[in-house]
């Protein structure tokens, strides 16, 4: 398979792989093969969701849209920071339930 990325992308890729001594495809199939690995824990979260939980995600997920349609945006450091507690919450509460 065959991927091809715009100049800049590229340019970027070559030289992030040449500051951790690798090479560049090694570092795309790395970090490929994790995106995957991710996408597919999150599937299979979302898999074991009951009805109630994706109905409370998908309140959670339009009421940000409708959020961002009012310009009422946060900061992005403060965003992680509050994403990463609202993750070890939900980690701590699913945790709890097994």
């Amino acid at each position: 398979m065959e991927v091809h990325f715009p100049r800049d992308v590229q340019d970027k890729l070559v030289h992030s792989a040449a500051q951790q001594g690798r090479d560049a495809d090694e570092l795309v199939q790395e970090v490929l093969a994790r995106y995957l690995a991710d996408e597919a824990r999150f599937f299979e979260a979302v898999d074991s969701w009951t009805d109630e939980e994706r109905q409370f995600a998908m309140a959670h997920i339009e009421e940000g849209f409708l959020q961002a349609e009012r310009g009422e945006l946060i900061p992005g450091v403060r965003g992680r920071v509050e994403i990463e507690g609202m993750k070890a919450d939900w980690r701590q509460a699913r945790c709890q339930e097994r």
